[in-house]
């Protein structure tokens, strides 16, 4: 899995019956994908589960690897991710996709913090890992609950540089229209920590798939995580409940967000910045914050700050080179959303 092309976003695709879902190509960019192929599936340990292994080889120092499962059908239960390689091994938090107060007990919680012997280390988060040496023999298996299976689904590894100098070649992309949210209207007990749910329903709103908010917002606290409403893969879980299917994604240069911007996809953008390093926020400050990116202007990036006081405050313009700074020298997540295509 080594980049040739450094400071490039890379996205390996292992797909389900038929071949990946259309909007996941789509949201992937106009870099293609590396297709490994179909998902070999075999019976897993107890009634419904299935397992499968794809093999990542190596994985240079430095790289942040995201992880995403797309569902081609309903009925895909809850899942669990682990990476292994010479020398270490994380899991990743467990996901229910359907029923979130269901149990994940099948699954050990997440490994968190550095993992791996010396010279195979790695930086294992809830939901990415941060490699900080090279890795050998990097594999993701996976664990699926589907009553009725195999399992039908896309599975996904997006991967960058985990810092790169920011590249923008001043590509633009005209706003799209999005439903607007703030976090701050929401119940005072989860506001504070509500950026990611309150930013992923505002594109659902856009999909024509708008959930009731407050309780959106209540189901996206993953059980074993007090007040922990941004975990990727668990928001991605209930927005396939609302109607949607999506992935998150890294990116690495501004023509990168716009070719998914072009193409009607809003971008629920994760920043990070410091005091004055982002004009005009409501918040002055933040080691990890979720907007939603609607547009690319020459100076300017058209975004929907769930920050704000309120909803009419939330569409916001931040100078371009702030918010590309935020966003995309570290890390470069967001997440891209489509309404979902269930297939028989």
């Amino acid at each position: 899995m080594d980049h040739e092309r450094p400071g490039r976003s890379l996205h390996v695709l292992w797909h389900g019956p038929g071949g990946p879902a259309p909007g996941l190509l789509r949201a992937l960019g106009p870099d293609p994908a590396d297709l490994r192929g179909p998902l070999a599936w075999y019976p897993g340990d107890g009634p419904g589960r299935w397992t499968t292994a794809v093999d990542l080889d190596r994985v240079d120092a430095g790289t942040l690897l995201v992880p995403s499962l797309v569902p081609l059908q309903s009925g895909t239960e809850a899942f669990s991710l682990r990476l292994r390689w010479i020398g270490g091994d994380a899991d990743l938090s467990p996901i229910r996709l359907e029923d979130p107060a269901g149990s994940l007990a099948p699954w050990p919680r997440a490994t968190v913090g550095t993992v791996g012997r010396e010279g195979a280390r790695a930086e294992a988060g809830l939901d990415c890992l941060e490699t900080l040496d090279a890795l050998h023999g990097v594999r993701l298996e996976l664990d699926v609950l589907v009553p009725k299976g195999p399992p039908r689904l896309d599975l996904v590894v997006s991967a960058r540089p985990r810092r790169l100098p920011v590249r923008d070649a001043g590509p633009t992309a005209p706003p799209l229209d999005v439903p607007a949210f703030s976090q701050r209207e929401r119940d005072p007990a989860r506001a504070a920590d509500a950026c990611s749910p309150v930013s992923v329903a505002m594109v659902l709103a856009r999909l024509g798939l708008a959930p009731e908010l407050e309780d959106f917002v209540r189901t996206s606290e993953h059980p074993h995580h007090e007040r922990l409403l941004g975990l990727w893969p668990w928001n991605l879980a209930r927005a396939w409940e609302a109607g949607a299917a999506g992935v998150v994604r890294t990116f690495a240069s501004a023509r990168d967000a716009a070719h998914v911007l072009r193409a009607g996809h809003p971008i629920v953008a994760s920043v990070r910045y410091g005091e004055g390093e982002l004009p005009g926020a409501p918040m002055p400050a933040t080691k990890g914050h979720l907007v939603v990116l609607r547009g690319l202007e020459a100076g300017t990036v058209a975004v929907h700050d769930p920050a704000a006081p309120t909803a009419d405050a939330v569409p916001t313009a931040y100078d371009r080179g702030a918010f590309l700074r935020a966003w995309l020298a570290d890390r470069g997540v967001g997440y891209v959303f489509w309404r979902r295509e269930d297939r028989p």
